[in-house]
């Protein structure tokens, strides 16, 4: 399960009725340092800290990191962590490596092109 699941998980727990609103769980990719920008990245930070489950975030995510998994590329109470999980002081220097897109393949023939085809003229005496 990675990370952001949890969170989403934690999130909609805390949605339950009755329950306080956690602000992640109506908009969680403003938590995701994979998109948007530090102004939304900021304004989610912010959010955190009025959080009504802030301390069970917080919780959770020293557990992750005790364990070795910590969150990744995202906004963990409060925190941004980047691709890494390492702790990202200044959100408006973090930006996400470009991931290279492999290419689609290309069939490149150097050899003889053979063709079978049932409708094909067979030669004489060739019963194949």
């Amino acid at each position: 399960m990675n990370t952001r699941h949890q969170l989403t998980v934690i999130a909609t727990d805390a949605t339950a009725p009755g329950k306080p609103k956690a602000p992640c769980a109506a908009r969680p990719d403003d938590w995701d340092l994979g998109i948007g920008t530090p102004d939304i990245w900021r304004k989610a930070v912010r959010s955190c800290h009025g959080c009504p489950i802030l301390a069970g975030c917080r919780e959770l995510a020293e557990s992750l990191i005790a364990h070795g998994m910590p969150p990744r590329s995202l906004i963990w109470a409060g925190v941004g962590y980047d691709g890494s999980g390492n702790v990202i002081e200044d959100l408006d220097e973090h930006r996400e490596p470009l991931i290279e897109r492999k290419r689609r393949l290309r069939n490149v023939r150097t050899g003889p092109v053979y063709v079978h085809s049932a409708n094909r003229r067979r030669p004489h005496g060739d019963r194949g």
